[in-house]
This record gives C-alpha cells, structure tokens and sequence, in this order.
C-alpha cells in the first residue's frame, strides 16, 4: 500500500561488501523494489569507497533509504532487519548465553522507512513522567516509529504549558498524583481539544493507589476508578483470573487489530462510566471482560461485583461555537496492555 502510493522516487542504496549480505535479505529488497517504480534499488562497497560510511551517516554495514524530493534520509542496520536475541532454553539448560534469530522484519523496517523519507508530516506524541509512570516496552516504542511517531518525554513539573504540536498525551501507569498546576494545564489542554491517553496502574501487587488530582481530570471526562481490580471467570490467561484476555468491541479504533489476535492485560484497576456526566460526552467502549467479569475488593478481599467490566474506552466532546473542537480520552486499565 504503501510502495503503490508513492509519487517521489526513493533511493534504496545497500552499503556492504559485495557478497557479503545475506541472501534473505538480497532476496527480500529485490522483490520489495518491484513494488513500485519510483523505488530505486543499487549498492555500494565501503571497501572500495571508504567514504561512503560518512556520506549517507551509516555507522555499520546496513540499507541507506534517501528522497531526494524532500531531502530527507534514514538508515537501516541488517541486524535490524534480522533480529536475534537470547535462546531462554539454551541459557536455562546450561546458564550459558547463546544468540538465536528471532524474526525477519524487513518489511517492517523498510516500509517505515519509505514512509518516512516521503513524508512531509511529522506525528508527535508526549510522555509525561516524574509520577511513578511505567516506562514504554521496546516492542511498543518500535511500533511508534516505524508508524513515524516521534515520543518525547514531558515533564510539566518544569515546563509551564503543553507543546503546541502534542498531538497525544500518555500518562502511562501513572503511581505518584500529579500537582494542582498539572491538573490545570492537563484540562486547559483538553478543553483546547487535545487527547490524553491514561493507563491505570496499581502501585503494588495487593494495594491500589488513590490518585485524587488525576482522578478530578477523570471524572471531567465522564470517568470513575475505583480500588478494585478487574477478574474475568472466563476468558483469563492460564490460572490466573486477573490476566484478561479482553473482549475487542467491534469499533472503527480497533479496525488494525486482528479480532484473532489476543491481546492481555493484567492487574486491571477497574473504571466505569459516571452516571452524572454531562450529555455532551460520548462513550465508545473498545476492551470488556466477557460477562464473567467481576471486580475484587482489597479490603474485604472478596469479590464486590459481577458482569462485564470495562477495560478500555474512548471519551469524546465536541464543542466550539462551530463545533469544530474536539477533545477526546482514552482509558486502558492497566499499563501491561
């Protein structure tokens, strides 16, 4: 899709010894330059021209992917492409590391990339941190960019507004409350139409936090926590009825996610709908247990409630004399999504 909405030419230029590259991934760029005429696929030996490391900024042996039309340039390392990582088994067998090839993303890598030198849009989201948030997984960060979304941290203790060009916030796992002026700048933000993504996350294994000031731009937003957490009877990972399988709502957000594909989030903090939000709010629900969910109480540790419980929702409200502002909330219960 990708290759055959391409309208600017795309130099792919491979800079390793001739005969050295591996024949998968020779293999692989040749019928990937086949997609599309505008892709132009050649080589260059940095044995035979040793200034060429310096000329396309490649620190080792890897695939330089140039535009000339937008004058921008990115590269990719063939340990990239061909991903290793530790055999667990080997290691567990014998306490020795051992490195194994884990998976081929050429495609992935290369189609980022192409993405990336033609386009004239630049995507940014913000993290905000100093709160005890859980740091992003490597597989997470590495969807980011190759989607070509730029993360950057945001801390609002130091910093007097949001970026103009935050296009999310993510308030990931969040442990410690935010301030008063965080609490301010963050619905001065929403109101503007911004769009805050948050993930609830226990502060221990057996007791969950109160967080009051993010709790007030919750409940702003239509949402409610509780400190209970989220146990599904049905669809659970192994024995354990608080890693849930969540239910995937038929909804345009989950349109790229294979219904087939699990998805698994564990140590849920349950959330629900307020009952006295204001009519203006829209609620799109994406994640739910099955009907066999339950919350379970820390304090009388027992379970306090049966039926579907949510997981995930979308808040949305449209204002603005044109209604032309939107502003809209994501809420995940549990960072491990």
């Amino acid at each position: 899709e990708v290759a055959g909405n391409l309208q600017e030419d795309v130099d792919i230029i491979v800079v390793a010894e001739t005969g050295s590259v591996d024949e998968r991934i020779t293999n692989f760029l040749n019928n990937y330059a086949d997609l599309s005429e505008h892709l132009h696929l050649s080589e260059v030996d940095p044995v035979l021209h040793p200034d060429v490391m310096t000329k396309y900024d490649i620190t080792s042996d890897g695939i330089v992917v140039r535009c000339e039309a937008t004058d921008k340039s990115t590269s990719i390392l063939f340990s990239d492409i061909i991903v290793t990582g530790v055999n667990n088994s080997y290691y567990q067998q014998t306490g020795q590391y051992m490195q194994e090839e884990k998976s081929f993303d050429g495609e992935g890598q290369l189609t980022s990339a192409v993405d990336y030198v033609t386009s004239t849009e630049t995507h940014k989201m913000y993290r905000l941190t100093q709160h005890g948030e859980a740091s992003l997984a490597e597989n997470l960060t590495t969807s980011l960019t190759k989607s070509n979304i730029t993360v950057e941290d945001l801390d609002l203790m130091s910093e007097s507004s949001i970026p103009e060009d935050c296009e999310v916030l993510l308030i990931n796992g969040a442990t410690s409350d935010i301030t008063e002026d965080e609490e301010n700048l963050l619905l001065d933000y929403m109101k503007a139409g911004g769009t805050l993504m948050v993930t609830l996350a226990p502060s221990g294994s057996t007791k969950l936090q109160e967080l009051p000031r993010l709790e007030t731009v919750l409940n702003e937003y239509g949402i409610e926590t509780s400190l209970n957490f989220v146990g599904d009877e049905s669809r659970y990972y192994q024995k354990s009825l608080y890693s849930i399988l969540p239910v995937q709502n038929d909804t345009e957000i989950l349109k790229n996610v294979a219904s087939d594909t699990p998805l698994l989030m564990q140590l849920n903090q349950a959330f629900t709908h307020r009952e006295d939000a204001r009519s203006s709010l829209t609620y799109t629900d994406l994640l739910t247990t099955s009907e066999s969910g339950f919350t379970y109480s820390v304090d009388s540790e027992e379970k306090s409630e049966d039926g579907t419980q949510l997981l995930g929702t979308m808040v949305t409200e449209t204002t603005g004399t044109s209604g032309d502002v939107k502003s809209t909330l994501f809420v995940f219960g549990s960072a491990s999504l």
